[in-house]
């Protein structure tokens, strides 16, 4: 049984800074906490269209992939220095 079929409105991983994938698809999320999960390489959000909230991943530099598909995120912060990402999917 995953997270979604619980219903959680937000998630916040904040201790979690060796977690390396994060796939969290169709839950209910209005917000999520990404900032000090350095270790992340891949995060898929997809198919979760309560998610319409601005995503950080500014201090991700291993971040390789990104999913946002089927979401209404509406801004993405990205590190300064463009990162190391090499697939990203967003939008409906």
């Amino acid at each position: 049984r995953g997270l979604s079929t619980l219903n959680p409105r937000s998630l916040n991983l904040d201790g979690a800074s060796n977690l390396l994938e994060l796939e969290c698809h169709g839950g209910s999320y209005s917000e999520i906490n990404l900032m000090n999960l350095i270790s992340l390489k891949k995060i898929d959000l997809s198919n979760t269209m309560s998610l319409n909230t601005a995503i950080d991943v500014s201090n991700l530099k291993n971040l390789t992939e990104l999913n946002l598909s089927l979401t209404n995120v509406n801004q993405v912060t990205f590190p300064v220095d463009g990162g190391i990402l090499s697939t990203l999917k967003l939008g409906p």
